[in-house]
C-alpha cells in the first residue's frame, strides 16, 4: 500500500510548520492541530467568542441566587440592570413551563 500526502502529515513537527500555524499547534496541541487542518483545511470556520457561554453561566448563577426579592443586589453584583435581572429569572420560567408540555422519551424495551 503507498502512502499519500494526508500519511505524511504525522511525520510533521512544529518547528516545519509556518508560523502562522503554529499558533494552533501552542493552542490545541500538534495531534489536534493536525485533525483541524485535515477536517477544515481550505475553508472559512467561525468560532463563536466566549462572550455567549460566559453570559449563560452568568445567567445561572442569578437564577441559582435569585430569592424572589433580590432583584437590586443581584443587578449590582452582577452589573446589570433590575429590569434584565427579571428578563433572566422569567426566561427560566418559561424554560421550564414550556418543558410541561414536552412529552419525555418512551423508555427502551426490557431485554427478555
Amino acid at each position: 500500500m503507498s502512502e499519500t500526502p494526508q500519511d505524511w502529515m504525522d511525520e510533521i513537527t512544529e518547528a516545519e510548520l509556518p508560523e502562522s500555524h503554529r499558533k494552533y499547534v501552542r493552542i490545541m496541541g500538534l495531534p489536534a492541530a493536525i485533525q483541524f487542518s485535515r477536517e477544515f483545511g481550505g475553508g472559512y470556520v467561525y468560532v463563536p467568542k466566549m462572550d455567549r457561554i460566559l453570559n449563560l453561566l452568568r445567567d445561572r448563577h442569578v437564577r441559582k441566587e435569585f430569592t424572589g426579592c433580590n432583584h437590586r443586589a443581584l443587578g449590582l453584583k452582577y452589573n446589570l440592570s433590575e429590569t434584565w435581572i427579571r428578563h433572566i429569572v422569567e426566561s427560566a420560567d418559561e424554560d421550564r413551563q414550556a418543558s410541561l408540555f414536552v412529552e419525555p422519551d418512551p423508555a427502551p424495551p426490557l431485554p427478555p
